[in-house]
């Protein structure tokens, strides 16, 4: 009878091994996916940024043009 329990604890800490083996892997997929959605939505942020940092700029240029002409129509 011991050594019958003996066998069914070993079975059970190598099904629990395999198991957390398992887990270890789907826990590895599931990090490099978020490195993946995360590095896609850092990407996205840059691109957004520096589309907003070049409508600052135009917007900008645009006002210093307008009243470049505005002085010119109507000197002070």
């Amino acid at each position: 009878e011991l050594v019958r329990a003996r066998l069914g604890s070993s079975d059970a800490s190598r099904i629990a091994k395999e198991k957390l083996a398992a887990a270890e892997e789907e826990l590895s997929a599931i990090d490099k996916n978020i490195a993946k959605v995360r590095s896609e939505y850092e990407a996205r942020d840059k691109g957004f940024a520096d589309n907003i940092h070049a409508q600052q700029n135009a917007v900008g240029e645009a006002k210093q043009h307008h009243q470049v002409v505005e002085e010119r129509k109507n000197p002070a």
